[in-house]
């Protein structure tokens, strides 16, 4: 590796700290740590579309961390003593390096830790041989810097970002922090993303954990009883040896089995891992020293969440507390198992909790601070005496930035691929044991690397310990090198041409800055045309003829044709200096052919203007979108034109229509954006089906204090409506939006609106607006009304899908075959197939030819009906109206089958459909796996996804979705997970019912921490919860009894402006009921009906089967009188309930009233019914022998 350094400056915050911010003060917990930097190193690969210059790249970089600094003002300040940091805004340390000989993959693939520190800013000018700060002033304006960036850039593109922060004001969560808040700025400005970008640091430390100083003003607290001072006490001379170790997802999870005990049931990854690198290093001290010894692990504990209430997750400073852990040898504990060590790690931990954190808040605190110190030295003293001897006690310190986030740190050009937290910048005269772990992020599938520093001879017999290698390894980066080589070998190939950037040069360091005040200058040069030289006059094209008509234009097509553009044209086609759009000064010196040409041209109004520039625009000729990028140039440079914002509009617009999105938005990124370019923008991106960057964009408008119009939620909308991707949430979404900035909503936006909500399962919505829309005297879209249907059809409400029908025709409407078809699906669904059959008939009376749809929902009719042979006829009706049965309609066929269960006919269609000359097709494939799955016959289902493989048909979402569940309802949960990954390694992005399905999948295990973290990754890729997902979250936590946690998701549910489902309640009452918490489900029933739900027939079920649990066999049956009252006809299962609840507290004789009252209601008793009235009858009989 050979890094030069390019450039070193000094980076400030976008806005001065307020005075009263000046001076920071460390807190008693900052007073702990050494006064070292914490570096930490991210790699990232090369991006594509390339960047075109690193200089942009940086520029992005610095503009971005400008602004971060302003929130966390301290790190742009100055150490001047160990009481306090002056934030003066001096700025951080940034500097710039390349590598232009070598690829990141080379490195990467081979990593030699020993080059590491190349990657990070020199420290030698900051830090004495001790690794202490200078009090030399190392920095402008004196004092030591508190942030140092490097960033390298390598040859392939990709580029790695080195950072230290000082110790004494940030731990490993405060550096996350910061690196997250300055990536998610950077991808802000990037693309219009709005990521942490509000999430605003605290320093409040000094205030929560005030520093105890004494009389002359220096902390107060020996240092003995500091991190240093412990630190101090192990050091070793010598030369220690740092290297990395990893442990596969699998390899911890065999160790955590082996942790656990039947008082330990689930160790932690970090647990798990740290004992055993202990067990292993206590083998290795062993072997050194041929006789066994004491050890001690320190752990750093965050106090954020320790704290009751808890500390904010973005508190900067040291939040951290030393806990110790001893494994005595000498006292008979020669053989300690991995699950004894993590019983006394976590025993050790435990002790740090809210009491101990509110000690170190109060009067008290030094006190309690030296307290724990010395419980920990009492026990080392302890440890170290056998007898009359000392024996010497060995170390290890432990740091854990496991789950920090660090690898979600986009800057907006990806992820990164490695995290690398170095031990102390590779300096070799710090020699104390110590480990560092972090998690290895989806590049390293989830793995645990353990960095760890040990004495030269003690690493020799640590790494060589073969229970060690069994479970880690000194795996290089081959998988990260591999891909970083295929993204290399991505950017040499050509881009296609609907994406290759127009040869427009826009490489630019700061934004366009619009000089309106040059418009109304006096041209250039004041002299005559005599003046320009005749040589230069031969080449000039010759006065426009229509100049003289100027002054009556008009501004469309034909009029533009009416002037000759054609010099100008040709000259901008020539001319490289013509197309830098970033170049917004008016020009010192200038050609003389292109100062009289823009001459020529000065009278030409801003309407043509901006007329040549649509016409340049509306063709599909790349040279002609080039010419409109050079026209724009041009005309800025010469200051022809008023507005350049509408300009640059257009040609956003352009951009977006031509499906060049990320060339829209590196346009957009050279101005200040304007109301007229953010519409631009989001017109762009929803039209692009770039939902997500719409959404943001619209969020940064209001952030910027301009209000979204009508047009741009229509065009949002409208974009939901045709990706299919439109659900309940995102529009109350929007629609609160709407009505939170008074939109004025057209018919347009009416319309849309109404399709919206009928496509995402809301018809009383999508109804409410059509009632405005009548209201108002406006006509409804045909298609509209077609949607409204359909959701009607979907929800079961046939008789309001029928009105609505019947108004189409009524208000002059005819309807087509969608409209048919709409309310034919309702009929099939509702089983009403003799309304199904009049209206096809009545279609065909009306001139309107069936189409497959028709037919195929004709036959789902009669198979849910089960007429095979009518099914069969519509079959041959089909062929008979020349209407060629297609893989849609053997697929209803196989569904009918499927939902009777009779998964075998399955081969029987597909040797029909093959008969008749139809090709399976993806969505056929996907009800045959479904089909399978439902008959539990997996086998069969991944033979078929084989086959469907086989003939070249990629699986989508719905393909996945179904092999997965199946593996998950038979209970294959790690195969599920497997599909689960390839799913997403196939480049198929999962949707909320996949995250939904795994959820789900991890609930029924129990693994609620991995629940929480899908929730995450979930929003991460910008899909929001819906009802299904919190139903689902209820389900589970109430089947496990956490109830608190049910209970917040129903909450959070209903904030996010989401109705709870009856569903919800039902498994939520359900729940309750299977613990005989008979209270607390009567309560769910009455929130659920102050909700406005009226309870369905399960969850009135549930109650009873709660108060039977609970033997309230009098309150289960007022249940029952609820029902009767209500029109909810009991079932099967609400009697044979009512039966257990009663012989549950003894009451025999009254079951058998129970099952006659059943007979009488038209009810018939299943097996189980039965079996509960012999139960009763046979201890009736018992009770009377024994009388």
């Amino acid at each position: 590796m050979e890094v030069q350094i390019i450039s070193q400056e000094y980076i400030k915050p976008s806005s001065p700290t307020h005075p009263h911010l000046n001076a920071y003060k460390f807190s008693l917990l900052d007073h702990l740590m050494p006064p070292i930097y914490v570096p930490m190193i991210l790699f990232y690969p090369p991006v594509s579309p390339p960047i075109s210059t690193s200089s942009e790249r940086s520029q992005a970089l610095k503009q971005s961390l400008s602004e971060t600094l302003t929130r966390f003002y301290p790190l742009a300040g100055r150490i001047r003593s160990n009481l306090c940091i002056d934030c003066n805004n001096e700025g951080a340390c940034y500097i710039e390096a390349k590598d232009e000989s070598h690829d990141l993959s080379e490195f990467l693939q081979h990593p030699d830790l020993s080059l590491l520190p190349k990657l990070l800013p020199p420290l030698d000018s900051m830090l004495d041989h001790s690794g202490q700060l200078k009090n030399a002033t190392t920095a402008p304006g004196g004092g030591a810097v508190v942030v140092m960036i490097q960033v390298t850039n390598f040859a392939c593109g990709g580029f790695v970002i080195g950072v230290y922060v000082s110790h004494m004001i940030v731990d490993g969560v405060g550096i996350s922090t910061f690196l997250k808040a300055w990536a998610a700025a950077t991808a802000q400005s990037q693309s219009g993303t709005d990521q942490c970008i509000h999430v605003l640091p605290s320093f409040d430390g000094a205030a929560l954990f005030p520093p105890i100083l004494d009389e002359q003003g220096k902390f107060a607290h020996p240092t003995e009883a500091t991190m240093r001072g412990l630190y101090r006490r192990f050091a070793k001379k010598g030369r220690c040896v740092n290297k990395r170790f990893v442990f596969e997802a699998s390899a911890v999870a065999k160790l955590k089995e082996l942790a656990a005990t039947s008082s330990l049931q689930n160790s932690s990854r970090v647990e798990a891992v740290s004992a055993f690198i202990w067990k292993c290093a206590r083998s290795a001290w062993k072997a050194k020293s041929g006789r066994s010894a004491p050890s001690l692990i320190t752990h750093a504990v965050n106090l954020r969440r320790r704290a009751d209430p808890n500390l904010p997750q973005n508190s900067m400073g040291n939040f951290v507390c030393l806990t110790g852990a001893i494994a005595n040898e000498c006292h008979g504990e020669e053989e300690l198992e991995l699950s004894s060590l993590v019983s006394k790690m976590r025993e050790a931990t435990s002790k740090v909790n809210g009491d101990l954190v509110a000690k170190l808040q109060d009067q008290g605190r030094l006190e309690t601070l030296s307290k724990v110190f010395q419980d920990m030295a009492d026990a080392i003293a302890l440890s170290t005496t056998n007898g009359d001897d000392k024996v010497e006690m060995n170390f290890i310190g432990y740091t854990s930035i496991v789950y920090s986030g660090l690898y979600d740190a986009d800057f907006g050009w990806g992820k990164p691929l490695w995290v690398v937290p170095v031990h102390n910048a590779g300096r070799e005269a710090i020699s104390v044991n110590e480990v560092r772990l972090m998690d290895t992020g989806e590049w390293g599938n989830n793995a645990i690397e353990a960095w760890i520093n040990l004495h030269e001879e003690e690493m020799e017999l640590f790494q060589s310990n073969q229970e060690l290698l069994n479970f880690a390894s000194l795996k290089l980066m081959t998988d990260i090198g591999r891909k970083i080589e295929v993204a290399v070998d991505m950017l040499l190939l050509p881009l296609p041409g609907s994406t290759r950037f127009p040869s427009v040069q826009l490489a630019s360091t700061s934004p366009i800055l619009i000089r309106h005040h040059h418009i109304f200058h006096a041209p250039l040069s004041a002299t005559t045309p005599c003046a320009v030289s005749t040589s230069a006059e031969s080449h000039l094209p010759s006065l426009p003829p229509s100049r003289r008509r100027f002054d009556n234009y008009d501004t469309d097509q034909a009029t533009v044709s009416r002037y000759d553009f054609a010099p100008l044209l040709a000259f901008l086609s020539t001319s490289s200096s013509a197309h830098d759009v970033t170049d917004s000064a008016s020009p010192t010196s200038l050609d003389p052919a292109e100062f009289q040409l823009a001459e020529l041209y000065r009278a030409v109004p801003a309407p043509l203007w901006h007329s040549l520039l649509k016409s340049l625009c509306s063709s599909s000729s790349s040279s002609s979108l080039k010419q409109a990028y050079a026209l724009v140039a041009w005309l800025q440079k010469h200051n022809l034109c008023f507005s350049y914002e509408l300009l640059y509009s257009i040609l956003i617009h352009a951009l977006g229509r031509s499906e060049k999105l990320y060339e829209a938005f590196l346009l957009s990124q050279r101005r200040t954006l304007t109301p007229l370019t953010y519409n631009a923008l989001i017109g762009a991106c929803a039209r692009n089906g770039d939902l997500e960057k719409a959404l943001n964009l619209m969020s940064r408008m209001r952030q910027d204090g301009y209000r979204s119009d009508f047009v741009n939620y229509s065009l949002v909308i409208q974009s939901l409506n045709r990706s299919n991707k439109v659900d309940s949430p995102i529009m109350l979404k929007l629609y609160k939006e709407i009505e939170s900035e008074n939109v004025e909503i057209d018919g347009q936006l009416l319309n849309d609106l109404i399709v919206g909500f009928a496509k995402a399962g809301e018809p009383s919505q999508a109804m409410h607006f059509l009632a405005m829309v009548q209201a108002s005297g406006l006509s409804p879209k045909t298609a509209t009304l077609v949607s409204v249907i359909s959701a009607l059809g979907n929800a079961g409400r046939v008789v309001e899908a029928e009105a609505i029908f019947e108004e189409m025709k009524e208000g002059g409407l005819q309807p087509r075959t969608r409209a048919y078809n709409a309310l034919l699906k309702g009929y099939v669904k509702a089983a009403s197939l003799e309304d199904a059959e009049s209206i096809v008939s009545q279609m065909e009376r009306s001139g309107i030819s069936p189409d497959e749809h028709t037919y195929s929902l004709l036959i789902d009719a009669y198979a849910n009906a089960g007429r095979w042979e009518s099914a069969r006829i519509v079959l041959k009706e089909m062929e008979a109206s020349n209407v060629q049965p297609n893989s849609y309609v053997f697929s209803r066929i196989l569904a009918s089958y499927r939902d009777r269960g009779e998964w075998q006919k399955s081969f029987q269609v597909l040797r029909e459909m093959r008969s008749s000359g139809v090709m399976p097709d993806r969505h056929f494939y996907n009800v045959m796996i479904d089909t399978f799955g439902k008959s539990n016959c997996l086998d069969h289902a991944m033979a078929t996804f084989e086959r469907m493989l086989s003939e070249g048909i990629q699986p989508d979402t719905v393909t996945w979705n179904t092999l997965i569940d199946i593996h998950c309802k038979s209970g294959h949960h790690a195969r599920a997970e497997e599909l689960f990954e390839e799913m997403q390694e196939s480049g198929c992005a999962p949707c909320a019912t996949t995250f939904n399905i795994m959820i789900n999948s991890l609930g029924e295990q129990e693994r609620w921490d991995e629940v929480k973290g899908l929730m995450g990754k979930m929003q991460s890729q910008g899909l929001l919860p819906n009802i299904v997902t919190y139903t689902t979250l209820v389900d589970i936590y109430g089947k496990s009894g956490r109830f608190n946690d049910a209970i917040e998701c129903l909450e959070i549910m209903k904030s996010a402006g989401l109705k709870p489902s009856p569903t919800m309640y039902n498994a939520l009452i359900n729940a309750y009921a299977q613990r005989g918490l008979s209270e607390l489900a009567l309560n769910a029933f009455r929130v659920m009906r102050a909700d406005g739900l009226k309870p369905s027939l399960l969850a009135l079920n549930s109650l009873i089967n709660a108060f039977g649990e609970d033997r309230r066999d009098a309150e289960a049956f007022s249940v029952l009188q609820y029902m009767k009252e209500n029109d909810v006809k009991p079932d099967v299962v609400t009697y044979t309930t009512l039966m257990k609840a009663l012989i549950r507290v003894d009451k025999f004789y009254k079951v058998p009233d129970v099952y006659e009252e059943m007979i009488h209601s038209r009810v018939t008793p299943d097996r189980k019914a039965r079996a509960m009235l012999r139960s009763a009858l046979k201890y009736m009989k018992q009770t009377l022998k024994h009388r």
